[in-house]
């Protein structure tokens, strides 16, 4: 079965001009487009001439790391359309590991019939909101679950059925929150300069994005204190201006699959979590 493309809204912003994470001219090797939202989400938001070789490198380990690991078979089962320059499909089945007293196999199950969980991590919000002081600790009470599209459980059942009985896994991947803040932090910086441009705000995230210490991941990143918007992209990002503790803060909220409503273990119906990331201070 075809899955349908799932594409963002597409804007392209000036040119920069210069790396917005180390601020170099490229040192001679140029300087690279960047989407605000990974191409492999579907992003469609391009900041021309805006990350260098170097940094470039530093960015897309982690965002692989979120993409493959965290978001992998999301990706295929919401047919979220890859970067241009790839000539690779989805696959026409995916994994799943069932066990049973006579031992492990692993399945292949067409997509359309493969159970699923989209991975969601959720922690407080932004500790700057509230005042208690920044560690470099990381990220903090986490929690890690999975949302599905309300046939999770039915698709298990049958595929289970359909191996002789046992109980099914569902091959999840995994990524640090660490990693998965920084991947936030990286979109939040990038839509900030695109938006308000260079000069016009201090940084608080260029440590978290270049993985260099303090990161301050737990400070600046945390679930949203803000609504999103009522008829939501594919993925939803949006930026605001708020005074915390006397200082004027430029906050970007982000909602990754913001357009699917998806089914909790309890069957409640909800909406993907969003966060904040707190991109820097305005200049007065």
């Amino acid at each position: 079965m075809a899955i349908p493309e799932r594409r963002m809204r597409k804007h392209r912003y000036s040119d920069v001009g210069s790396c917005i994470y180390c601020f170099s001219d490229g040192e001679g090797l140029g300087l690279r487009t960047e989407h605000i939202i990974p191409g492999g989400l579907g992003g469609r938001l391009e900041l021309p001439r805006a990350s260098c070789h170097k940094c470039e490198k530093e960015t897309h380990a982690f965002e692989g790391k979120v993409l493959g690991g965290m978001y992998g078979y999301t990706r295929a089962h919401l047919g979220i359309r890859r970067e241009k320059s790839s000539k690779k499909k989805w696959p026409a089945a995916l994994p799943v590991t069932v066990s049973s007293a006579s031992g492990t196999s692993q399945v292949e199950v067409p997509i359309e019939l493969h159970p699923h969980l989209t991975t969601v991590i959720k922690w407080r919000p932004p500790e700057i909101y509230v005042g208690i002081p920044p560690d470099d600790s990381g990220i903090k009470g986490a929690l890690m679950d999975g949302m599905s599209d309300g046939r999770m459980w039915e698709k298990a059942a049958n595929v289970a059925k359909g191996s002789g009985g046992g109980r099914v896994s569902l091959n999840h991947g995994g990524v640090h929150v660490d990693e998965f803040a920084r991947f936030l932090a990286k979109i939040g910086h990038s839509f900030a300069v695109a938006e308000r441009g260079l000069n016009d705000f201090n940084p608080f995230l260029l440590n978290a994005i270049l993985n260099k210490r303090p990161m301050y991941l737990s400070y600046y990143v945390g679930m949203t204190t803000a609504s999103g918007s009522p008829k939501p992209d594919v993925h939803e990002i949006n930026i605001r201006e708020e005074k915390v503790d006397g200082r004027n803060l430029l906050i970007v909220r982000i909602q990754l699959f913001a357009d699917i409503g998806v089914v909790n273990r309890d069957k409640s119906i909800s909406s993907m979590p969003a966060y904040d990331v707190v991109a820097g201070q305005i200049h007065e």
